[in-house]
C-alpha cells in the first residue's frame, strides 16, 4: 500500500516568475497569464506524487485554500493506489455544495497526483500504465500571434496551428485567420478557438466565411458552452466541423452533447472536469461514437493520454509551463513523443 502522509502546495505565476522556452523557435507564442498550484503528494516509504492545476482567471488562492484545508484531509490516510474509492469519497463530501467549478479544479491535482504514484508504483510511464496504443502522437500549437505562429508550427513540424480568436471585432479575427492560412498554406491543418465569445449570427456569418475562403478544418467554441441549441442551429447551417472543452463540465453532459449532433470533436479539460480519473470515463463512453476526442491543453498529461489510448486524436501544444520542468516535452518528426520515466516524468 502508499499510504498517502502529506500534501505540500505551492502557487506559480506563469509568466512572471517562471522562464517561458518555446519550442523549436525564438518566438513566444504564449498565451494569457496562468496562476498554477502545484502539489507534491508524500507517501510512507513510497514516491511522491506531482500534481497541478491552473487558472487564468480569478480563484487561485481559493483552490489552494479548498486542496490544503478541505480536500487534502480527505485523503491523507488513505492509499494512493485506491483512486476510485477517493474519487467517490469526494464526490460524497462535496454533495451539498457540488463539485463542479472550483471543487473539481481543486480535485484535478489530487487526482494528477494519484496517477502519478500509482505509475510509479507499476515503474511505467503513466501512458504505457493507461495501454500503451502508441509510441507518439499528433500535436498541434496553440497560439494568439497570427504572425508568428505559422512560422514556429513549420520549425516544429506539427500538423498545425490552433489561433486563438480575441470574439470582440470578427473583421479583425478574419484578417488574422487570413493572415495565417496564407503563411502556412492551404494544405496545413488549421482551426480557430473563440473561447465562446461570438453570438449565432456572428459565428454563422464567420462560418460560411471559413468554409469558402480558409478551409477551416474545425471551429472551436463558437458560443456559449450553455448554448447548445446555438450550436445545433450552426451544425444544420454550415459544414464546418465545432468542437467543444468547456461545455465538458462532467461525464454527464457528454451524453447531450453526443445525441445534440453539434459537434464532432471533444476536448475535455483535465482541470475543469476534476482530473484524469473522469477524463478516462470520458474517453471510455466515446469510444464506439462518432465523435473525435483531444485533450485541451495540459500536453504535460495530455500525451500520456494520447498516446495511451487509441481513440484519442491529437495533443494540444501551448508552451506555458515548459520553463518549469526538468525535462520539456520533445517533438520528434513533427509528432509529440511521451517521456520514459515512471510516472508523469515530470519533476520541478
Amino acid at each position: 500500500m502508499s499510504i498517502i502522509s502529506r500534501i505540500d502546495c505551492r502557487t506559480v505565476r506563469l509568466p512572471q516568475n517562471a522562464k517561458r522556452i518555446p519550442l523549436n523557435s525564438d518566438d513566444d507564442c504564449s498565451l494569457d497569464v496562468a496562476d498554477v498550484v502545484f502539489i507534491d503528494m508524500a507517501t510512507k516509504d513510497g514516491p511522491t506524487g506531482i500534481g497541478f492545476t491552473m487558472t487564468s482567471g480569478p480563484g487561485i488562492g481559493a483552490i489552494r485554500s479548498l486542496i490544503e484545508n478541505d480536500l487534502a484531509p480527505l485523503v491523507i490516510g488513505e492509499d494512493a493506489l485506491s483512486h476510485e474509492k477517493l474519487w467517490a469519497k469526494v464526490q460524497q463530501a462535496s454533495r451539498k455544495v457540488g463539485f463542479r467549478g472550483m471543487v473539481a479544479r481543486s480535485w484535478a491535482a489530487i487526482d494528477m497526483a494519484l496517477w502519478d504514484i500509482k505509475a510509479k508504483v507499476a515503474n511505467l510511464p503513466l501512458w504505457k500504465l493507461l495501454g500503451g496504443a502508441k509510441p507518439s502522437a499528433p500535436v498541434f500549437l496553440t497560439s494568439r500571434d497570427a504572425a508568428s505562429a505559422g512560422k514556429q508550427a513549420s520549425k516544429m513540424g506539427v500538423m498545425g496551428v490552433m489561433l486563438e480568436l480575441g470574439g470582440c471585432d470578427a473583421e479583425a479575427d478574419l484578417a488574422a485567420v487570413h493572415l495565417i492560412r496564407d503563411s502556412i498554406g492551404e494544405d496545413v491543418w488549421l482551426s480557430v478557438t473563440a473561447d465562446g465569445k461570438y453570438d449565432v449570427a456572428s459565428a454563422l456569418a464567420l462560418g460560411h466565411v471559413f468554409e469558402e475562403e480558409i478551409g477551416l478544418d474545425l471551429f472551436e467554441e463558437p458560443l456559449p458552452p450553455w448554448d447548445l441549441a446555438g450550436y445545433r442551429r450552426l451544425s444544420e447551417r454550415l459544414e464546418q466541423t465545432f468542437s467543444t472543452s468547456a461545455g465538458i463540465e462532467s461525464s454527464a453532459c457528454v451524453d447531450e452533447w453526443v445525441r445534440s449532433g453539434a459537434v464532432k470533436v471533444l476536448r475535455p479539460d483535465l482541470f475543469r472536469i476534476g482530473g484524469i480519473t473522469p477524463w478516462l470515463r470520458i474517453a471510455a463512453m466515446l469510444e464506439h461514437q462518432p465523435i473525435a476526442l483531444g485533450v485541451y491543453r495540459c500536453p504535460e498529461v495530455g500525451v500520456h493520454l494520447a498516446c495511451g489510448l487509441q481513440n484519442v486524436q491529437s495533443v494540444e501544444m501551448v508552451p506555458w509551463m515548459q520553463g518549469l520542468f526538468a525535462e520539456p516535452l520533445k517533438i520528434e518528426k513533427g509528432r509529440i513523443v511521451p517521456p520514459t520515466l515512471p510516472g508523469l516524468g515530470i519533476a520541478g
